[in-house]
């Protein structure tokens, strides 16, 4: 410091060029306030804190004592000046009036503002949170080069827009996600008015007649200054982290409701809700003591879970701003990640009905809708899942399925085995001539042998003459004849004569 304040009047343009150091500011204050005195003092460095020690030898010498001096006189100042600023945002931004910051409950903004700022930084949550993001609309006024269109959709891409945007419905499906988590904890008439006024604004439905029509509901009349407040605010405003203290309110007067109507439920309620809660810790080993949650931490939760989710449509949105188009690359890309979701919705009715419940949420029209970074997402996230749930049906299908034969009472199982033989056909079989003697003159050979086997001679029979007979016949005087040429009377005359004597007289 003493070095550059010396350097401060080397020559007379010296000061401007310390104009971008960081501690300008108190260096000009130092050297205007040191040119005031008629002789200029003299600088020298002194050691810090020397109050500390004990003198008691000998006196605390000038110097040091002058020091702490001006410490103690700077400790005084700096008490009396404001440590904080009136408001935490400047009231022209958003075109508010004075008192509207008073109606924010900045208990909710501050605690996921400064968490963000020390894991992610500063650049985006705070441009996010005043509405400075780099559209296409603020960057076009910038440099009129740049389109001030939307990359999913093509119409002017303003702050509004981000969230607005036709091809970006996921975001609204998270967001109402989210609001289905506070249900469980939260007044359900304060979660019905939160999701009906962030639908409105997403759809960009006219405000007053949604409000209206809330409103004019059963039991809505205590809500009437939280819907006032918040439509001044502003429901996008909202997502931003600008929660009415009427939020905080009227969730503490729900749950002084519930203590009221049953106590010994809520109390029996609450004591197992802590059992849960030191159960856990001791799972965990946690033997620390867990620090008091905030009042407001059912929406403090709300909006630290959205912020995330808004970061990644941010994200997206750039990648397919900024991704150059070759030859109409981003085009191609998208009909063929529209072919690959189409065709895993039509395994719709194939997979577990509770992993259907899971994948399928949305209608396929609406899920085409979406941008290709979220497509490449669904796909690289169910699309394995969607292979095991079908591997999954088919083997439970094995499991509990039973044979068909069984529906009908049937003993055993069909014949499954096809018989390819022919009928035997109605016409009658040609005549076997084989048994014919005429034919009956060669031996016919076995099916399975083989035919250039050389058949065997067959000789004729020849029938011997018996002499016996013979000779007996002429003796008698009579020739044997074996001629077919006598009639029958001649063959019927032909008598043999009695050798034994018993012919009747």
């Amino acid at each position: 410091m003493i070095k550059k304040l010396e350097a401060y009047d080397e020559y007379p343009t010296a000061h401007l060029k310390t104009v971008l150091n960081s501690e300008w500011d108190v260096l000009s204050a130092l050297s205007r306030t040191l040119k005031k005195f008629r002789t200029y003092p003299k600088l020298s460095w002194v050691k810090s804190h020397q109050d500390d020690m004990v003198f008691d030898e000998k006196t605390m010498p000038l110097n040091a004592y002058l020091n702490s001096e001006a410490d103690e006189l700077a400790t005084i100042g700096l008490k009396r000046l404001q440590e904080k600023p009136i408001v935490p945002l400047d009231p022209h931004t958003f075109k508010w009036s004075d008192n509207i910051f008073d109606l924010i409950d900045w208990d909710i903004f501050r605690p996921v503002y400064k968490k963000h700022l020390a894991t992610k930084g500063i650049q985006w949550i705070h441009k996010f949170c005043i509405k400075k993001l780099p559209t296409g609309e603020r960057v076009h006024q910038r440099d009129h080069f740049h389109d001030n269109r939307c990359a999913s959709c093509l119409e002017d891409e303003d702050d509004d827009h981000i969230l607005q945007c036709s091809k970006r419905r996921s975001v609204r499906k998270k967001v109402v996600n989210q609001i289905n988590v506070l249900r469980k904890t939260v007044d359900k008439n304060l979660c019905d008015i939160l999701q009906e006024g962030l639908m409105a604004y997403f759809k960009r439905d006219c405000m007053s007649n949604t409000m209206f029509r809330i409103r004019g509901g059963k039991g809505m009349e205590r809500y009437k200054n939280l819907i006032d407040e918040q439509t001044v605010i502003g429901w996008d405003n909202l997502l931003r982290g600008k929660f009415t203290k009427e939020w905080r309110i009227q969730q503490k007067a729900y749950k002084t409701r519930l203590r009221l109507v049953d106590p010994i439920e809520y109390d029996k309620l609450k004591r197992m809700k802590k059992q849960n809660q030191e159960q856990h810790n001791d799972a965990n080993n946690n033997k620390k003591t867990t620090r008091s949650k905030n009042k407001t931490e059912e929406f403090h939760g709300f909006f630290q879970s959205i912020v995330p989710i808004i970061l990644e449509m941010w994200t997206d949105r750039c990648i397919d701003r900024n991704t150059p188009v070759l030859g109409g690359r981003i085009v191609a890309e998208y009909e063929s990640l529209c072919k690959k979701v189409t065709h895993l919705y039509t395994l719709r009715e194939m997979v577990l009905p509770e992993d259907e419940i899971k994948i399928y949420d949305e209608t396929l029209l609406s899920k085409l809708a979406d941008t290709n970074q979220q497509l490449k997402k669904w796909i690289n996230r169910w699309r394995p899942v969607i292979d095991h749930s079908m591997k999954r049906v088919k083997e439970l299908a094995q499991d509990n399925s039973k044979p068909i034969w069984q529906h009908f009472t049937a003993n055993k199982p069909a014949k499954t085995k096809v018989s390819r033989k022919r009928k035997p056909s109605k016409q009658l079989k040609p005549k076997k001539y084989s048994n014919n003697p005429l034919t009956n003159v060669y031996t016919r050979l076995k099916k399975k042998r083989s035919s250039s086997r050389v058949l065997p001679v067959i000789k004729k029979i020849k029938h011997k003459v018996n002499h016996l007979i013979s000779s007996l016949y002429n003796k008698l005087g009579k020739k044997r004849s074996t001629s077919r040429e006598q009639t029958a009377l001649e063959v019927g005359k032909q008598i043999i004569d009695d050798r034994f004597g018993d012919e009747p007289k």
